[in-house]
């Protein structure tokens, strides 16, 4: 596995731990805060005394219902947002794959064109019987040039 990969595997699991984090803290202000809240606005409304004893399990149904579909709505939103984000992790990350391919590719051509350069100026300086060493002429000429371009400095 490359360092790339392993490190885009990092980023998915801190990113699935955080989205757990706070998919447990929506429960838990689910439990803790907004349930009892409703009841309460509720029960403000209703007159218990009035109220026939046959219909309070109903009505705990309806107020059930009520607050796990604002839940799952608020979850639904949050797995939405985690998928999104998810969504760009994956696309960075095929990026950068494809950026190194094409990185590796083009230092092997490189490394290619320089392998298939040296053989060709060594099989001119066999056939030349060691008269034309193009290695030789490139490296004067490049001596040349160091030595003009330090001059106009």
């Amino acid at each position: 596995m490359s360092e790339g990969t392993r490190m885009h595997s990092l980023n998915v699991l801190l990113l699935n731990e955080i989205f757990n984090q706070k998919k447990k803290e929506l429960d838990l202000f689910f439990e803790t805060e907004y349930t009892p809240l409703f009841v309460k606005n509720f029960l403000s409304k209703v007159d218990l005394e009035a109220l026939p004893k046959e219909e309070l399990p109903g009505m705990i149904a309806s107020i059930s219902a009520r607050v796990s579909k604002v839940r799952d709505s608020k979850q639904l939103e949050l797995e939405q947002e985690r998928l999104k984000l998810l969504g760009k992790l994956n696309t960075d990350h095929q990026k950068f794959l494809e950026a190194s391919a094409a990185v590796t590719a083009l230092l092997q051509s490189a490394v290619d064109i320089d392998k298939a350069r040296r053989n060709n100026f060594q099989l001119l300086k066999e056939l030349s019987n060691e008269r034309l060493d193009l290695d030789a002429i490139t490296n004067q000429v490049n001596q040349k040039l160091d030595e003009i371009i330090n001059q106009i400095k």
